[in-house]
């Protein structure tokens, strides 16, 4: 027969070993952690370009008309030739030794070639026997453009059609209507009187 005390011990390991099995084991750490509510993630790039704020555009400034340059008169054409402007028999009655030079073209900064920079006209008659020249210039001009020409050219002998002056050796003629400037230059005028009938015939070929 099994003796008293093995029996006590047997039910003692049985008691011990239920014991066991009814404790709960606790959970390792990482299951022990409750699960977290997921956070925010942060905008896009293309999300902040969108939300942020798009600067105002600023409206370019118009100019005034105190900065808009006045514009430069380039005259009109003058359309009369310049056998028409002295014709042959007209020149002929002045002097019959000047010949119209149809070759002729002015000196660079003469007054003649001013006028054919206002899209004017420039001519010359040559005399035959000593080879001394008339010159002429005639442009068609706006009215501020005219007396800023004669506050220019004033000096020397007023006459009712313009200004006549002696510049050494030579004698210059400028006479000025509404609308044109007349310019002409010999060494053959010595007083207004030598340029008188030349610039009422041009004038007159001006209407």
């Amino acid at each position: 027969m099994v003796s008293r005390r093995v029996l006590s011990g047997l039910l003692a390991l049985g008691v011990v070993l239920a014991a066991t099995a009814c404790t709960p084991t606790a959970p390792d750490d990482g299951s022990s952690a409750s699960p977290s509510a997921p956070s925010p993630s942060a905008p896009s790039a293309t999300e902040s370009a969108t939300a942020s704020a798009t600067p105002p555009e600023t409206p370019s400034a118009t100019p005034t008309d105190s900065n808009t340059p006045a514009p430069v008169d380039s005259g009109e054409k003058v359309t009369q030739t310049c056998a028409q402007l002295v014709t042959a028999q007209q020149m002929y009655e002045y002097n019959s030794n000047f010949s119209l030079d149809d070759g002729w073209t002015p000196a660079a900064g003469s007054r003649a070639a001013t006028a054919v920079g206002y899209r004017g006209v420039a001519c010359s008659w040559i005399n035959d026997s000593s080879s001394e020249r008339i010159s002429l210039g005639v442009a068609h001009l706006r009215a501020d453009t005219l007396a800023s020409i004669e506050a220019q050219r004033a000096g020397g002998t007023q006459t009712p059609w313009g200004y006549f002056t002696v510049d050494g050796s030579t004698g210059r003629a400028d006479a000025f209507t509404d609308d044109y400037w007349i310019t002409l230059d010999s060494k053959t005028f010595f007083e207004p009187g030598d340029a008188a009938q030349l610039v009422e015939d041009v004038v007159g070929a001006l209407g």
